[in-house]
């Protein structure tokens, strides 16, 4: 897409970065209104009539992040929303809009330049290429960095690595065969830092600031410790938002704590003024098989034939299986325990499990998919 650009280019309307890897020809409208700071992995635009006056002006900034796995519905969940304009040489670049008012709203002829430049924010973001072929870095040779939302990684020039769509997972392949996969997994302290049997090697990196935990697994022929060492040591956190393994970490945190996990269905709720303040759990035991026992799914369920009730305050979320097949978690399927999930959510033929703090109260409530 284009944004109406003359057939012979204004240099004055191009504005190029070497060092981020990008360009942007402004539309011919924008000529001479617009100033541009830079940063080190950003650029800031603003209005220029306004940004002259020191009244603010700021219209958007263009970023930049390492990797071409960052997804829509990663930027979606920031706290500051962003929209991703173009992904490309191991980049992901994309866009923020001011939090806040950025003009003097008591001046109508600056109010008014402000509100149409920032209307035309999307037009002029049409302008936006890529700039050479510079890529990320890498330390290893025969390595190539890759990136996601979460992580940034090194791995073998020739493989290639691809999100699932759903859930924090990251297949690696050379070519077509399958050689590995990086996977996001809920935190619990002490467990085993490398794992290997014949069949695969497995790495468990942790972020202990923010109670994560990601596994590399190579598989078979691949699982050569030169290549998982030299992912393992490239290997980065790198953030990202909130998600569903991170309300199973939360959750066994509560548990390691001295909170309580009970296993059961709903029953009912507690309404007052048509929101839930509590929920009746019928409780049971979830019971893997021992040495001696043959059940077809490897478990049974006993019913203890007894309630209890739980106090549902504000801000309770739900690692809910996700409609219409509920046997899988969503990465940002996390609905809030209210009216919205009594009423909608096909709770009465599910299991879950429930953790509540010493007071009674309800902390987290995760999904128990029975097959």
């Amino acid at each position: 897409m284009a944004n109406n650009q003359k057939q012979v280019i204004d240099s004055e309307l191009v504005y190029k970065n070497e060092t981020l890897g990008f360009s942007i020809y402004f539309p011919e409208e924008w000529k001479d209104k617009y100033i541009i700071e830079e940063s080190d992995n950003h650029i800031s635009v603003f209005a220029k009539q306004i940004y002259d006056t020191g009244q603010g002006g700021f219209l958007f900034t263009i970023n930049r992040a390492i990797g071409e796995m960052i997804t829509q519905k990663d930027m979606n969940m920031e706290p500051v929303p962003a929209k991703i304009i173009m992904q490309g040489n191991g980049y992901t670049y994309f866009y923020r809009l001011p939090t806040d008012i950025n003009y003097p709203v008591n001046d109508e002829d600056l109010s008014k330049h402000y509100q149409e430049m920032s209307s035309q924010i999307e037009y002029a973001l049409q302008g936006f290429s890529l700039l050479g072929d510079q890529r990320p870095k890498a330390v290893n040779d025969g390595f190539k960095v890759v990136g996601s939302s979460y992580f940034t990684a090194e791995i073998p020039d020739e493989w290639d690595i691809k999100p699932l769509e759903h859930l924090p997972v990251w297949n690696i392949y050379d070519g077509d065969n399958p050689v590995g996969m990086i996977q996001m997994l809920p935190y619990e302290a002490g467990e085993n830092i490398r794992y290997t049997d014949d069949n695969a090697m497995r790495e468990y990196l942790f972020d202990e600031e923010v109670f994560r935990k990601m596994n590399i697994t190579l598989y078979g022929k691949f699982a050569d410790e030169s290549i998982m060492d030299k992912i393992k040591t490239s290997f980065y956190f790198a953030g990202g938002p909130f998600n569903v393994i991170d309300l199973e970490s939360a959750a066994n945190l509560y548990i390691a704590q001295g909170c309580k996990k009970v296993f059961g269905a709903i029953d009912s709720f507690e309404i007052e003024n048509g929101k839930p303040v509590a929920v009746i759990v019928n409780v049971m035991e979830f019971i893997p098989d021992g040495p001696n026992d043959n059940n077809p799914n490897g478990f049974r369920i006993e019913d203890l034939k007894y309630t209890e009730t739980y106090i549902i305050e504000h801000g309770v979320n739900v690692a809910a299986l996700a409609p219409p097949n509920y046997n899988s978690y969503e990465m940002y399927y996390m609905p809030l325990l209210d009216e919205n999930f009594v009423n909608n959510y096909d709770y009465k033929n599910l299991f879950f499990d429930f953790i509540v703090g010493n007071d009674g109260k309800l902390l987290v409530v995760l999904g128990h998919y029975i097959p």
